[in-house]
């Protein structure tokens, strides 16, 4: 779980929480989830270094797979 400070607000959808799942093979596990989640982002490079990809659970919350260095 990852805790945020001093973001600015979210105005698409539901964003209650942000919930990182580290994965050291980032390509597989967008395969596999691709096709059971909404596709938010697809994989891309953050500004912070990491490769990462985000999907939407079924309760609308966003779930972020990264990979890399912080």
């Amino acid at each position: 779980v990852m805790f945020n400070a001093g973001g600015k607000p979210y105005s698409g959808g539901r964003r209650d929480v942000d919930l990182y799942v580290y994965d050291d093979d980032l390509y597989r596990r967008f395969l596999i989830v691709k096709d059971v989640a909404e596709v938010v982002e697809p994989i891309h490079e953050s500004f912070y270094g990491r490769r990462e990809f985000c999907v939407r659970d079924p309760n609308g919350f966003l779930v972020t797979f990264s990979v890399g260095d912080a």
